[in-house]
């Protein structure tokens, strides 16, 4: 089956730098390396088919990350699929009123989208902004859309 999204998988020694998702070439197919990439192309298999994608427990390399960027990634995880926050409602969530511009900071620096759901974070206004992914809007809006978060 072919995909219309990929995700690729940047390693350091044993562990996931980042993952970057990326709209898949109409004739690409997946190259699943390990048992990590294949449990990770079920998971986005599911995702894309409107299902909860359970991703597996990956190891991520999490050890540059600061606490803050750690709490406000873990609160994207609380977003239920289909679902969306602002940037101030999920800097209130992790007790940071007012921290909007930061956690802003964080979505944008986010090394593991879509498993870090930081798509599902939005404008004061409700308005799509800023997304780290390749094609970044087009990305967000796909995913958002993917999810019945929008129509």
């Amino acid at each position: 089956m072919v995909l219309p999204l990929a995700l690729d998988l940047h390693w350091c020694d044993d562990e996931i730098t980042s993952i970057s998702p990326r709209f898949a070439d109409a004739d690409e197919q997946s190259v699943s390396f390990s048992a990590h990439a294949k449990e990770i192309e079920s998971a986005l298999e599911r995702y894309i088919n409107g299902q909860r994608p359970q991703w597996p427990d990956l190891p991520l390399h999490m050890t540059d990350l600061t606490d803050f960027q750690r709490v406000t990634l873990d609160a994207t995880k609380a977003i239920p699929q289909g679902a969306t926050r602002t940037y101030g409602e999920l800097a209130a969530d992790i007790g940071s009123s007012g921290g909007a511009q930061a956690v802003g900071r964080v979505m944008a620096t986010n090394p593991f989208p879509i498993i870090y759901p930081c798509h599902r974070v939005l404008g004061s206004n409700g308005k799509l902004v800023g997304f780290s992914a390749k094609d970044g809007l087009k990305m967000k809006q796909y995913l958002l859309r993917l999810e019945g978060a929008l129509l």
